[in-house]
């Protein structure tokens, strides 16, 4: 099946979440990460699926400037599903809820799974609190503890304490069929991260998912980790994000349309990468994967230790008061001293010629460790400084 390109599956509750931290006094950690992740989607994918109600969202949530922006640009958008695709959905998503159980499966979970395509009937409203860990660790230990052979939907409507959480459980499979059934990946809320991680993990083979991977992990861990380290909690985006709104949370949606203006080119050359790489001939499909481990590679050296390092295996051709800088400017060493004597105009223009030339833009943006715990704590206020690690 061929992906549907520059497009994500995600759920109601990292919604919900983000825009908690948007706009409650209180934020907590995973409201925090969910933010993060919502923007990188913003700013990295042409546009965003929910199964649920997402145009519905401001209705039953607290107003969000950035789920408004993303729903009136068409970004954010939900697409109802014909009998063919409901079906398709809940066998993909029973392949993967029987790996959850241990294969512990019968004919109910099948209408287990399809009730919980109709939140309604099971109390699944969309709501302004995000469910959380414990909603998983009680939906869970449902599933796993129901007797077999029981009827699972009346068993659920007899039991209501346990409704919701089983059905936030449930949905993290049906996103997971959803996402499979259209050849998309499903960006996980933080909830549900560990859940599916395995899962989450095999999703690396599109481009996005590796790019935002290897910028999370030079981020956090290049120079290195502090205690109480504010960047495991956000990304690089999100992290330029926070420190552009100078502490004023009601700027971020005006950061978000930033951002996502700037790496308009980024996303276009991901979109056709991931096309190419996908192609019939298989030629074609290794030459692209080998072009896009070298853009990997320049984007995790401007990342790494040397942000000042271009590695130039392409012809680059100067024009002005100093020589032309050509194929044989293969050192570092050299390569960087030759950019250090340019003026600033020929090395923007010099830089715009790399295929991934915003992430240079970002990098050289980047706050350090302090300046992003002071964001953070500036924007949401006291943090519980755990979630930090």
């Amino acid at each position: 099946m061929t992906s549907n390109v520059g497009t994500r599956v995600v759920s109601q509750n990292l919604l919900v979440s983000a825009a908690q931290a948007e706009n409650t006094e209180s934020v907590d950690s995973n409201s925090i990460r969910d933010l993060a992740s919502l923007i990188n989607l913003a700013v990295l994918n042409d546009d965003l699926f929910v199964l649920g109600r997402a145009t519905d969202y401001h209705i039953y949530g607290p107003t969000s400037d950035i789920i408004s922006f993303l729903v009136s640009e068409k970004i954010l958008r939900t697409e109802s599903m014909d009998e063919a695709q409901i079906a398709a959905t809940t066998i993909s998503a029973k392949r993967h809820l029987a790996a959850f159980l241990g294969d512990r499966l019968d004919n109910y979970f099948s209408d287990l799974l399809r009730n919980a395509l109709s939140p309604n009937d099971v109390e699944y409203a969309l709501v302004d609190t995000p469910d959380g860990g414990e909603e998983v660790r009680i939906g869970g230990e449902w599933l796993k503890t129901v007797p077999a052979g029981t009827d699972l939907v009346a068993a659920l409507r007899e039991e209501r304490e346990f409704s919701r959480s089983t059905t936030f459980v449930l949905r993290t499979f049906l996103y997971l069929g959803y996402a499979g059934t259209l050849g998309i990946a499903f960006v996980p809320d933080a909830a549900r991260a560990n859940l599916i991680n395995d899962v989450v993990k095999r999703q690396n083979a599109f481009v996005t998912e590796r790019l935002l991977t290897e910028l999370q992990r030079k981020f956090e861990t290049i120079p290195e980790p502090q205690p109480y380290d504010a960047r495991a909690l956000v990304s690089p985006f999100a992290a330029v994000a926070f420190q552009r709104c100078g502490g004023d949370r009601s700027r971020l949606v005006r950061e978000v349309e930033r951002l996502r203006e700037e790496f308009r080119p980024v996303r276009g050359t991901l979109r056709e990468l991931q096309k190419d790489i996908e192609h019939d001939d298989r030629k074609r499909a290794i030459a692209a994967e080998n072009k896009w481990f070298k853009i990997l590679d320049e984007a995790a050296r401007i990342f790494g230790r040397h942000p000042g390092l271009i590695s130039l295996k392409e012809g680059t051709a100067f024009s002005g008061n100093v020589a032309d800088v050509v194929d044989d400017y293969t050192s570092a060493k050299a390569w960087v001293k030759a950019l250090a004597e340019l003026p600033l105009t020929l090395v923007q223009r010099v830089l715009r010629r790399r295929k991934l030339a915003e992430i240079h833009t970002l990098s050289s943006e980047l706050p350090g460790p302090t300046a992003v715990r002071e964001a953070v704590h500036k924007l949401f206020g006291n943090v519980d400084e755990e979630a930090f690690t």
